[in-house]
């Protein structure tokens, strides 16, 4: 449950009354699907799961080349 993420980070991907816009990528500014420090939290709460657990790795998967418009 990361609810608190929704009153921490307004984005279209954390409020339902916030619509998702169409991809236009010569748009200026940062899209409002933009949630910052969403992928650290992701990791942060899989290396806590995964300590319960005792998994050997957290595995993920990011590229550098994006072209979303975010930061």
């Amino acid at each position: 449950d990361v609810t608190l993420l929704n009153e921490l980070a307004v984005s279209s991907l954390t409020r339902d009354s916030i619509p998702v816009p169409d991809y236009e990528p010569e748009a200026d500014g940062i899209p409002n699907t933009f949630v910052p420090g969403r992928n650290i939290l992701f990791l942060t709460l899989a290396a806590i799961y995964a300590y319960q657990v005792k998994a050997e790795a957290v595995i993920t998967g990011v590229c550098e080349t994006d072209f979303s418009g975010y930061p």
